[in-house]
């Protein structure tokens, strides 16, 4: 299942930008109008975002503060500054996402990427299970992200709903698979 997973991934990484090329300069990128045999864009062409930089607050499982930073036209960095009340820690996230427009509606983008965590946190079961263990200590691991996000053209904010799997490596060796989150991002440039 997990290998079935990642193969679909890689297949869309590398299928949403083939295709012919359409070059608009918009906010300093050149932004890319391609043609697409995605089965995930629902349109003939790709829209691009129309912001460089946003900051904003995730609301979720594991809540906090998202940064994210548009690096190309279809290609940003997240950096998500994170606690959730079951691991009484703090987590800092840093993610890579490719974007692809969604249903043909301007300002509408669906977007998956990976990424990896660092962070600090208490884990453990409660007395009365057999198997009592405690971790409190930092952890490391590997996330993955996908979702979709809508800028708002009146108005300088974006929302993304996603859901956000991670899997810590070093540490506590646990899985979360159901962080799904709203974020509301300020557009900051």
């Amino acid at each position: 299942m997990k290998t079935n997973f990642v193969l679909i991934i890689i297949c869309l990484a590398f299928n949403v930008n083939a295709g012919e090329l359409n070059k608009k300069e918009r906010n300093g990128y050149k932004l890319l109008k391609t043609e697409s045999s995605n089965p995930f864009v629902e349109s003939s062409s790709i829209n691009s975002v129309d912001y460089t930089t946003a900051l904003g607050l995730r609301f979720g499982f594991e809540g906090g503060i998202t940064l994210k930073h548009f690096i190309s036209s279809d290609r940003a960095i997240e950096g998500i500054l994170s606690s959730a009340y079951a691991h009484r820690g703090i987590r800092l996230t840093g993610l890579y996402e490719i974007y692809a427009g969604a249903f043909d509606v301007d300002g509408l983008s669906w977007f998956y990427g990976f990424g990896a965590h660092i962070g600090y946190g208490r884990y453990g079961r409660d007395r009365w299970n057999h198997y009592h263990y405690r971790y409190d200590g930092p952890v490391i691991g590997i996330d993955g992200i996908i979702g979709m996000e809508y800028q708002i053209q009146e108005i300088p904010f974006s929302v993304s709903l996603d859901i956000k799997p991670a899997i810590d490596i070093i540490g506590f060796r646990s899985g979360h698979f159901g962080d799904i989150a709203l974020s509301i991002r300020y557009i900051i440039d």
